[in-house]
């Protein structure tokens, strides 16, 4: 039952981080695109920058206009190809949004935020496969950034991949060790795997750490519970409902009443 009520909790823990993730598809670092010279920046770079304003202002129709307006004063220009298909994936043209991004690529294919954009394109599309080989393209091309190892472990966690999910927040443990969500991550994949002690041992550290604490201990309980510590559980779920955590309720019901 414990491990049944995880599965399900830790599901719509995925789900938020994921759309956690998926705004971040809105802050597009100028200093990944634009490179400016003696003679300062190229019209084509003027237009982006403009687009990329109204982009993030969520002004679309501008946003657009001068994206194409990028794209003619300069057809090699990846950059503006890439500002259109952020605008198509933010309206929901995922299809559409993966041909900008292609073309983009085609013109530099080192572009590490437009494999970034296109993994989450394809995983919006339940395309979780060819969004990992994305991803991995981006990490080849920046290991160890943050922010890809947080969409891998949402992609391996929907495969199921839970051992490779575990492996990732342990490479960002390693690389960032008071990083707030890793181990409150790998956590609840210890905790699906049935691994109570070590999942235990990370949520713990995630309570240290005040990340997500309420439903950190609401999973402590449940791993103390699983490993017969009973007591221990019963105190863990009064501190997730004194926390606000509106499911504590039913555990305490269910294990402690």
């Amino acid at each position: 039952m414990t491990t049944n009520m995880a599965s399900t909790k830790s599901g719509a823990i995925l789900n938020t981080t994921i759309q956690h993730v998926v705004l971040t598809v809105l802050l597009i670092p100028m200093a990944l695109f634009v490179s400016c010279n003696r003679n300062g920046i190229s019209a084509s770079e003027v237009s982006f920058v403009k687009g990329n304003t109204y982009l993030n202002s969520g002004d679309f129709e501008k946003a657009r206009q001068h994206f194409e307006a990028s794209i003619k004063a300069n057809p090699k220009n990846a950059n503006g190809y890439f500002g259109l298909g952020q605008i198509h994936f933010l309206e929901g043209q995922f299809k559409k949004a993966l041909e900008y991004y292609e073309k983009a690529l085609i013109i530099d294919p080192k572009l590490t935020l437009i494999y970034y954009s296109k993994s989450l394109c394809e995983f919006s599309m339940g395309e979780h496969k060819e969004s990992l080989k994305s991803i991995n393209k981006v990490l080849e091309l920046k290991p160890n950034l943050l922010l890809a190892l947080m969409q891998r472990i949402n992609i391996k966690m929907r495969l199921q991949d839970y051992l490779g999910a575990i492996n990732d927040c342990s490479l960002i443990i390693k690389t960032n060790p008071h990083h707030p969500d890793s181990y409150y991550l790998r956590g609840i994949l210890y905790l699906n795997l049935q691994e109570y002690q070590k999942a235990l041992n990370d949520f713990n550290v995630a309570i240290q750490n005040k990340s997500n604490i309420a439903i950190s201990y609401l999973y402590s309980g449940q791993c103390k519970y699983a490993l017969g510590q009973k007591d221990d559980a019963c105190m863990d779920f009064k501190k997730a409902k004194d926390l606000g955590e509106v499911t504590a309720q039913k555990y305490i019901s269910g294990y402690c009443e």
